[in-house]
C-alpha cells in the first residue's frame, strides 16, 4: 500500500508544503478561470470586430501598420495575432483562444503585483474577481487587443513600482528597471492608444512618489539634475522613442475620431454604466441587478475605509486608486469632447480595480472571517449571476451570420445580386464574398449569387450599381443593425426606383429585403436635377430638385412581387444648403398633394450631409444631396400631382417658414414640383361589398372621424372597382346624412375623382376617391347614419349603401350683437368673411403690462379655408410688440364652422416687454389662411385696401 507523500520530510525541500498550501488556491483558480473562458469560446459566431482583426491579421507583416481598416488601432496587436495564427489557424475558437492565454495570465500577473506592492493578503480577492468578472471573461472570448493590454498594464505596474524601489535604495531591485519599464510602455500604446490614461496615471504617481520620497529622506525637494537622472523619465524617454514611427499614423487615426451626432452621458450615467459593466455585466437584467450594484459598491467602499483607516500600506493602495480614477477622469474630459463611449475603451483599469476589490475584501476577513466569508459568498454569487446572463441572455447575443449565409445560399442563384452594407464578417462564412467592389468574388460555387460590400457614396452609388446589377434579375440587400453605411436609403431609394419589393426576412443582427428588378435597368440617383431655390427661415435653403414617378415595370415582374399591384412611386432629390446659423437637427417632410390639395403620400426624413451629420454640424454654405420616396397607395389616380416641402423641428414639429427666391411666403408648405402620375399597369383583384349592381362598385370605405362638428370636413375615403363598362358616361357620387326619421342633411354631390372621370376607368381598374365633404354649417346637433348613392348624369339613383354612424355635435350660435365698449364706425371689412364690429379693452399699454381685448366679429359668408386672427401692438417703427395669434375662440369656432349673421367674440391676451420704445404704439388685427399664411384683404368705407385693421392708437409713453 502506498503512504501519502509528506512533503515537509523530503529531503532538500522543506517549504514544498507551505508552497502548495500558498499556491495551490490560485492554481485551482487558475484552472477555473481557464475552464470559463474556454467553454464556449465558439459558440458564437465571428462579428464585426473579430472580422476586421483576423482580415488585417492575415495580411503580410509588413502590409499590417498601413492597413487602412486601423483607423482607430495601432499594430502591436495584429503583428502578434499573425504569428499566432501561422501556428494556430484562422478558426473563430483559434483566434480566440490568443485572447485566453492573456486573459489567464493577467490572473497571476495582478497577484504578483499586489505582493510587490506589499498587499499579498489581498491576492486571494483580486484573482478571485480577475477570474470571475463576465467583462473579463468575454473580453478573453473574442479576437481582441484588450486582453493582452491588461496584461501588459499590469506588468508596467510591477515594473514602474520596482524602479520606483530602485531610487529609493530598497533592495530587490533589477538595476536596469528603466529600460524594461520603457519598453513595457512603448508596447502597452502599441497595442492600444487608450493605454495612455493609465499610463499617464501611474508615471504621475511615480513621480509624486520620487517627489515626497526625496522630500522625506532628503528634506527637500529632488533637484532638477536629480529629476533628469530619474528613471521614469528614461523610461519615458525610451517610449517615445520607439514608439516615434507610429506617431505620424497615430495622429491621423486620433485627431479625426468622434461623431457629433452621438450624445455625451452624464457623469453620473458614465459612471453607473462602467460600474455595471465592470461587476455584473451589461447582459445581466432583472429587479435583482440594482440590489446587487448597491450591494458590491458597499463591500468595496466600506471594506476600502477600512483598510485606509487602519493605516496599512497607504502607498500601495493610492497607487491602485490613481491608476483606477485618474483614468476614468481623464477619459471622460476627453469624452466629453469626441462622444465616443463604450466601457471597453476606458476597460484598461480593471487589473488595479482587481486589486481595489482584494484589498476591500481581504479588509472584510480582518474584521472576522465570518463576515469576510460571507462577503466573499456573495461577491462570487453576484459574479456567477453576471457570468450566466453573459453567457445565455439572447438579446446580447452576437450576430447570426452563418444563419445568414446558410439562407443567401439556399436562396439565391446566379442570376442574383447580394449587398451588403458592412464589409465583416460576411465573407468568413459566405463562399462568394468581395469587401470590395471592384474585385470580382471567387467564381465558385457557381450557383449562388455574388455578394460585395456596397460602400454608399450618394454621387457615384448609382454608378457603381449599373456595373454590379448588370443583367441581374434579383438584388438582395442585406442591412447591418449597426450600420451607419446608407442613413439617407439612397440603395433602397434607388432599388424601389428601378424595382419591385419582392420580400424581407431578418436574423439576428440584419434584415434582408429583396427586389425585382429589370435586367437592363440603368440606375440614376437624379436625373433632370433643375436649380430650385427656396428658403426655410433664415437656416436652410434648396439649391436643386428633380422629382417624377418611377419609371414603369414589366407587368411580369410586378406579379412576382410580394407587394399589391399598384402605381409606381414618386421619387425626390433635393440639393440641400446652410444659409445660416443652424439652431436644430431638422427634418424634412416630402409630401404630395392630389389636385384638390389632399395629403396622398410623404416621406419624413432628417436632414443629413455627406459626412452623415445632422444639420446642426454642417458648415455655412455647405450643400448636401438627400433623396425622399414616396410609395402610393393602390388605387392612386392618374393625374398632375404636387409635390411639397416642409421643414420642421422634430421635437416641437413647428415648421419653419418657406419663401421664395423673391422673398414671397409660401406658407409651412412649399410647392416644388408637378408629378405626373400614370395609370398603374397591374391591379389587385378585389371583391367589392357594395354597390354591385352598378358599373363601379365599392370595395372599402374610411370614415376619417366619429364625432364632427358642423360646417368641418368630413374626410371620407373610398376605394372602387370597376366591374363592367357601362353606358359610357361619367357616374357621380351623392353623400347626405340621415336622421332617426329620415330627413336628410349635409347633402353633396361630386364625381367620385373630380379629375378622372368614371368613363374613362379601365373594367378591372382599381380607383380611390378621397372626398373631403364638408357638412352645413346649419346642421343640427345629433346623430346621423352617412348615405351614399352612385347616380348618372340624369341623377337616377344606380345603387345606395350606408356607411356607418356619424355624431354632429358642434358649439352654439349667437346672432345678436352685444353692447360694446368700443364699436368701430365704419366696420373693417376682412374681405367677404366677416365684419370687425368693434372691442374691449382692459388694461394698459405700458412696460411689463398686460391687455386684453374682446373682438366681436359678426359672419358674412361661411368660409371653406381654416383662418387664423392675429392681434398686434406695434411700436412707431412698425416692429411688434407684444403678439397673440390663435384659431378663432382659441380652436372652438374655426372659421369652416362659422354660420352667416352669426356673431362671435374671441379674447386676447398680450403682455407688453419691460422697455417701450418712445412714440406712438398701434393695436392692429390681421386675419390670415392658416395654410399659406396669406393675408385676407381688409376694405374700410373711406380708406384704401389694406392687409389689417387698426383698432386703436395709444400715445403711450
Amino acid at each position: 500500500m502506498l503512504k501519502p507523500v509528506q512533503f515537509t520530510k523530503l529531503k532538500g525541500k522543506p517549504g514544498m508544503k507551505r508552497w502548495i498550501q500558498a499556491r495551490g488556491g490560485l492554481f485551482l483558480l487558475l484552472l477555473i478561470a481557464f475552464a470559463l473562458r474556454v467553454w464556449r469560446l465558439d459558440v458564437q459566431d465571428i462579428w464585426w470586430d473579430e472580422a476586421r482583426n483576423i482580415d488585417v491579421a492575415l495580411r503580410p507583416l509588413a502590409a499590417i501598420p498601413l492597413a487602412p481598416e486601423l483607423d482607430i488601432h495601432p499594430p502591436g496587436y495584429f503583428i502578434l495575432l499573425h504569428l499566432w495564427m501561422r501556428a494556430a489557424g484562422h478558426t473563430a475558437f483559434a483566434t480566440r483562444f490568443f485572447s485566453v492565454w492573456f486573459g489567464v495570465l493577467l490572473i497571476p500577473l495582478i497577484v504578483a503585483l499586489l505582493r510587490r506592492i506589499g498587499r499579498p493578503r489581498a491576492g486571494a480577492g483580486a484573482a478571485l474577481y480577475a477570474a470571475l468578472a463576465p467583462f473579463l471573461i468575454g473580453e478573453a472570448q473574442e479576437t481582441r487587443m484588450y486582453t493582452l493590454t491588461f496584461a501588459l498594464l499590469t506588468l508596467t505596474a510591477i515594473v514602474l513600482w520596482d524602479t520606483l524601489r530602485e531610487r529609493t535604495g530598497e533592495k530587490g531591485a533589477t538595476p536596469p528597471g528603466w529600460v524594461y519599464l520603457g519598453l513595457l510602455t512603448a508596447a502597452s500604446v502599441l497595442v492600444h492608444y487608450s493605454a495612455v490614461f493609465v499610463l499617464i496615471a501611474i508615471y504621475l504617481y511615480g513621480l509624486v512618489y520620487r517627489m515626497w520620497d526625496g522630500y522625506r529622506r532628503e528634506g527637500g525637494t529632488p533637484s532638477p539634475a536629480a529629476i533628469v537622472r530619474s528613471p521614469l523619465l528614461r523610461a519615458g524617454v525610451l517610449s517615445l522613442l520607439l514608439f516615434l514611427p507610429q506617431a505620424p499614423r497615430a495622429y491621423q487615426q486620433i485627431a479625426p475620431y468622434g461623431n457629433p451626432n452621438l450624445v455625451v452621458p452624464t457623469f453620473a450615467a458614465y459612471v453607473g454604466q462602467l460600474w455595471r459593466a465592470y461587476t455584473v455585466g451589461i447582459p445581466a437584467e432583472g429587479p435583482w441587478v440594482s440590489y446587487a450594484l448597491v450591494g458590491l459598491g458597499g463591500i468595496l467602499l466600506l471594506g476600502l475605509v477600512y483598510e485606509i483607516g487602519m493605516g496599512r500600506h497607504r502607498a500601495a493602495t493610492a497607487y491602485l486608486l490613481t491608476a483606477v480614477l485618474l483614468p476614468l477622469l481623464l477619459y471622460y474630459a476627453v469624452l466629453v469632447r469626441r462622444a465616443t463611449f463604450a466601457p471597453r475603451y476606458i476597460s484598461f483599469v480593471l487589473p488595479f480595480l482587481a486589486g481595489l476589490w482584494g484589498i476591500a475584501l481581504a479588509g472584510w476577513w480582518r474584521i472576522r472571517r465570518g463576515i469576510g466569508g460571507g462577503m466573499v459568498l456573495a461577491f462570487v454569487a453576484v459574479l456567477a449571476l453576471g457570468i450566466h446572463a453573459d453567457q445565455f441572455n439572447p438579446a446580447y447575443f452576437r450576430e447570426d451570420t452563418s444563419g445568414l449565409a446558410r439562407w443567401l445560399v439556399a436562396h439565391t442563384t446566379a442570376d442574383d445580386l447580394i449587398l451588403i452594407d458592412v464589409p465583416y464578417p460576411l465573407g468568413f462564412y459566405y463562399p462568394r464574398f468581395s469587401k470590395d467592389p471592384d474585385v470580382p468574388p471567387p467564381a465558385r460555387p457557381s450557383h449562388i449569387a455574388p455578394a460585395y460590400y456596397l460602400f454608399v457614396d450618394i454621387h457615384h452609388v448609382d454608378e457603381r450599381l449599373n456595373r454590379l446589377a448588370a443583367g441581374k434579375k434579383r438584388i438582395f440587400w442585406v442591412q447591418w443593425y449597426k450600420s451607419d453605411t446608407d442613413p439617407r436609403g439612397v440603395v433602397t431609394f434607388l432599388l424601389r426606383k428601378y424595382g419591385v419589393h419582392a420580400g424581407r426576412t431578418a436574423f439576428r443582427g440584419y434584415t434582408v429585403d429583396w427586389y425585382r428588378v429589370d435586367p437592363n435597368a440603368h440606375y440614376r440617383v437624379a436625373e433632370g436635377l433643375r436649380p430650385l431655390r427656396v428658403h426655410f427661415g433664415d437656416e436652410v435653403a434648396t439649391v436643386a430638385l428633380a422629382a417624377a414617378q418611377a419609371p414603369p415595370l414589366p407587368p411580369a415582374i410586378l406579379r412576382a412581387s410580394d407587394e399589391e399591384p399598384g402605381p409606381r412611386p414618386v421619387w425626390g432629390v433635393v440639393d440641400w444648403q446652410r444659409i445660416g446659423e443652424a439652431h436644430k437637427a431638422y427634418k424634412v417632410s416630402a409630401r404630395l398633394q392630389d389636385p384638390l390639395g389632399h395629403l396622398v403620400a410623404q416621406d419624413d426624413r432628417r436632414l443629413l450631409d455627406d459626412r452623415h451629420l445632422a444639420f446642426p454640424y454642417w458648415e455655412r454654405g455647405e450643400r448636401a444631396r438627400n433623396v425622399y420616396l414616396l410609395p402610393l397607395p393602390v388605387g392612386t389616380p392618374p393625374g398632375t400631382y404636387t409635390l411639397t416641402l416642409r421643414v420642421y423641428d422634430p421635437d416641437t414639429l413647428e415648421p419653419l417658414p418657406a419663401r421664395d427666391a423673391e422673398g414671397h411666403p409660401l406658407g409651412p408648405d412649399a410647392a416644388v414640383a408637378r408629378v405626373r402620375l400614370r395609370k398603374a399597369a397591374l391591379f389587385p383583384p378585389l371583391t367589392p361589398t357594395a354597390l354591385t349592381d352598378a358599373p363601379i362598385a365599392l370595395v372599402t370605405y374610411r370614415l376619417a372621424a366619429k364625432e364632427v362638428a358642423a360646417g368641418t370636413p368630413l374626410p371620407l375615403s373610398l376605394l372602387w372597382v370597376k366591374e363592367w363598362a357601362g353606358d359610357g358616361e361619367p357616374l357621380r357620387v351623392q353623400l347626405l346624412l340621415l336622421d332617426e326619421r329620415g330627413k336628410a342633411y349635409s347633402v353633396d354631390e361630386r364625381p367620385p375623382v373630380p379629375w378622372y372621370p368614371t368613363d374613362r376607368w379601365d373594367v378591372g381598374e382599381v380607383v380611390r376617391s378621397e372626398i373631403p365633404w364638408r357638412l352645413s354649417p346649419d346642421t343640427p346637433n345629433g346623430r346621423y347614419t352617412v348615405h351614399l348613392r352612385l347616380v348618372d348624369r340624369f341623377g337616377r339613383v344606380l345603387d345606395e349603401t350606408d356607411l356607418g354612424r356619424v355624431t354632429v355635435k358642434g358649439r352654439p350660435h349667437r346672432f345678436r350683437v352685444p353692447p360694446l365698449a368700443h364699436p368701430l364706425s365704419p366696420p373693417p371689412r376682412f374681405d367677404d368673411i366677416a365684419l370687425l364690429l368693434g372691442y374691449d379693452m382692459e388694461g394698459k399699454i405700458a412696460p411689463r403690462g398686460r391687455v386684453s381685448l374682446l373682438l366681436t366679429w359678426k359672419v358674412l359668408t361661411s368660409p371653406r379655408a381654416q383662418y387664423k386672427t392675429s392681434v398686434q401692438i406695434l411700436d412707431a417703427g412698425n416692429h411688434v410688440l407684444a403678439q397673440e395669434d390663435h384659431v378663432p375662440l382659441r380652436g372652438e369656432a374655426p372659421t369652416p364652422t362659422w354660420l352667416a349673421g352669426e356673431i362671435l367674440q374671441d379674447r386676447f391676451d398680450l403682455t407688453l416687454p419691460d422697455a417701450l420704445p418712445p412714440g406712438p404704439k398701434r393695436v392692429i388685427v390681421v386675419m390670415y389662411d392658416a395654410q399659406t399664411l396669406r393675408r385676407v384683404p381688409v376694405h374700410t368705407e373711406g380708406a384704401s385696401p389694406a392687409d389689417y385693421a387698426i383698432l386703436t392708437t395709444v400715445e403711450a409713453p
